[in-house]
């Protein structure tokens, strides 16, 4: 049976990501880790982190970002390590947000995707791309 990591990274590959991915720089000036036409960044309200772990997110080169796929509305927290030579996004968290018919919506962790069927797949349910809230509001 695959590991999560393999599942995540297949269906993460058919719109062109990878759980982990890396960037070496070289010569040139721009780099693409992903298709920014089908990615936009998102803004999310976070706790303040303290000034120590802002001084020591800025000694290590740490960052977070979040984006949305803009065509199926799956999320990503993505955590960002630039050093010197190289830059490594990880991605911490996949999930989608679906509204459940009152003004409250609930957060799913996916797990898997099927994006010829449009549906995603978390431990409860399945969900069809239908149902997932695809723009902030």
């Amino acid at each position: 049976m695959e590991n999560d990591l393999t599942i995540q990274d297949k269906f993460l590959a058919k719109i062109g990501l990878k759980m982990e991915m890396e960037w070496i720089i070289n010569d040139k000036v721009d780099f693409i880790l992903y298709d920014k036409n089908k990615f936009k960044h998102i803004p999310v309200r976070r706790p303040e982190k303290s000034s120590q772990q802002k001084e020591m997110d800025h000694i290590y080169g740490m960052s977070d970002s979040d984006m949305i796929h803009i065509e199926s509305g799956l999320r990503l927290i993505l955590t960002i390590h630039e050093s010197y030579y190289t830059e490594t996004w990880k991605i911490k968290d996949i999930y989608i947000y679906v509204n459940n018919g009152t003004d409250v919506r609930r957060r799913y962790a996916i797990t898997d995707a099927d994006f010829e069927k449009e549906v995603f797949y978390s431990n409860e349910v399945e969900i069809p791309f239908v149902e997932v809230i695809k723009f902030e509001e």
